[in-house]
């Protein structure tokens, strides 16, 4: 895991995007946002684990792994598995305004490659709508 502290440290104001690499979350904290890489798929398990054992209650956790089957798969786990906490799964299909443009990509790094000032209007749309409603996207 990257950057599994900040499942302690979170504050109810500011939600930790989880990724799947840790570059995504280089760049996502080159944002401003906290961020958290599983380093892979397989690796979720090990983010329930580390989340369950931060017992944060301000923690808001955005899911935000590749959009291929794979990265479907394992952000049905994760909210299924964190359900008891504030998880906000970010889809394809719940993606609205700016974070519309995140669509086109598989991950974020490609989104972020492609247009940074575009990837960066995406996160902060989100983080910002998050701030404002505990609705899931």
């Amino acid at each position: 895991m990257f950057n599994s502290k900040a499942f302690k440290e979170a504050i109810r104001e500011v939600p930790v995007f989880c990724v799947e690499s840790a570059l995504d979350a280089i760049l996502l904290k080159s944002f401003g946002v906290d961020a958290v890489a599983t380093n892979g798929i397989f690796s979720v398990g090990k983010l329930i684990e580390q989340v369950n054992i931060a017992r944060n209650a301000d923690l808001r956790l955005m899911l935000l792994f590749d959009f291929d089957e794979d990265g479907r798969k394992a952000t049905e786990k994760v909210s299924w598995e964190l359900r008891h906490l504030n998880v906000i799964p970010i889809l394809p299909k719940t993606l609205v305004g700016p974070a519309e443009y995140l669509r086109g990509f598989k991950d974020f790094g490609e989104a972020y490659r492609e247009s940074r000032s575009k990837a960066e209007q995406a996160i902060a749309f989100l983080a910002m709508m998050k701030q404002i409603s505990d609705m899931p996207f």
